[in-house]
């Protein structure tokens, strides 16, 4: 499975509901890298799971100065739609990449 492809399908869980403080709650929503956990074992890919992970870091980390995704999914000025912009902004850039 491409990167893009498990990080477009992480999107959509977190598009179905999302979540902070936890990488899931009790009605199934998650945050950002709960939802890539999610796809991984769903598809059984770990190797693309890892490459997701390392981009949307990279990505949180040169846009909001976050050093880690978790940290910016978790601000308390976050919201879901900066969750999924930044999803699509990483997903862009693989797809680009050939990823």
């Amino acid at each position: 499975m491409k990167t893009s492809e498990l990080l477009g399908e992480a999107r959509d869980e977190l598009y179905k509901g999302w979540t902070q403080g936890e990488y899931a709650n009790h009605i199934g929503h998650v945050c950002a890298i709960g939802a890539i956990e999610r796809v991984a074992l769903r598809h059984q890919d770990i190797v693309a799971a890892a490459k997701a992970q390392q981009e949307v870091n990279r990505l949180a980390k040169e846009i909001y100065g976050c050093s880690m995704v978790q940290s910016f999914n978790d601000r308390y000025n976050t919201g879901k739609q900066d969750v999924l912009d930044l999803f699509d902004k990483a997903i862009i850039g693989l797809e680009e990449r050939g990823e």
